[in-house]
């Protein structure tokens, strides 16, 4: 029997976005699997248009509603516990401002590793690259930088198979193992670098992340946020990394980077 998967999605007034993930979500080879949404408090008609986007696809999901908007890492750890305990085998972690191929559960659960990701690409420009490899910039803090970045995707040659130390966790398939291992999302970011801090975890526990090179995902970059140019997104990523700092390095370290 094909393992149950917890696709899990945090929305925040994402009602321009969650009728095309819904219908990404529904056109999956892999059936197998509950879609987890916990919403942050959305003030538009995001949970409206779930509900009736879903009365034509009737995906089986759980929707949690929460009073005041708690974050992403909240948001996920609230899913990750439920799938855990609904007996999901995996968790994949997804942003909603997604559309992807009916492939992507497939590909990313049936494999020898524990954590696995898609290529993923601009959303408005499919062929270009937007994450597909990534490391640690210690020179910038230890920030998650990306390796060939808005190159196309024929400029990827090699075929043979492939691990990255960083990657965001806008589609990560983790087995729950590593939730035992670990840990969860860390709550102390409320967006941005939570997925650095995440990845930065399994890379000193030596957990590998890999590439399924031929498995695509459209991103939307930065439409929940203003882009990543906004007032917003510069303040929180300024925030995390200190915080990010301060929690895995000595004080030496922070001075030197701020």
């Amino acid at each position: 029997m094909k393992a149950k998967v917890g696709l899990v999605t945090v929305t925040y007034n994402s009602e321009e976005d969650i009728e095309e993930f819904l219908e990404s979500c529904a056109s999956q080879t892999h059936q197998n699997f509950k879609l987890y949404i916990i919403d942050n408090n959305s003030c538009d008609e995001t949970i409206y248009k779930i509900k009736k986007t879903n009365e034509k696809y009737k995906l089986p999901m759980s929707i949690r509603q929460i009073s005041t908007n708690m974050g992403i890492s909240y948001g996920n750890n609230v899913g990750i516990k439920q799938a855990i305990a609904d007996d999901c085998e995996w968790v994949i972690l997804i942003n909603n401002d997604t559309a992807f191929e009916s492939s992507l559960i497939s590909s990313l659960v049936n494999s020898d590793n524990q954590v696995n990701i898609p290529l993923i690409t601009y959303y408005d420009e499919p062929d270009r690259i937007w994450f597909y490899k990534g490391f640690f910039n210690k020179l910038k803090g230890f920030t998650g930088a990306h390796y060939m970045k808005n190159k196309l995707l024929k400029d990827i040659h090699s075929n043979e198979i492939e691990y990255t130390d960083y990657s965001p966790t806008c589609c990560m398939a983790i087995h729950k193992n590593i939730f035992r291992e670990i840990g969860l999302m860390d709550e102390d970011f409320f967006v941005y670098f939570d997925d650095t801090d995440f990845t930065y975890r399994l890379f000193r526990n030596n957990v590998k992340i890999k590439i399924h090179k031929k498995t695509l995902l459209k991103h939307k970059v930065g439409s929940s946020t203003g882009g990543i140019m906004s007032n917003f997104t510069i303040e929180a990523t300024s925030k995390n990394r200190v915080i990010f700092i301060r929690k895995h390095f000595s004080i030496i370290y922070l001075i030197f980077y701020l």
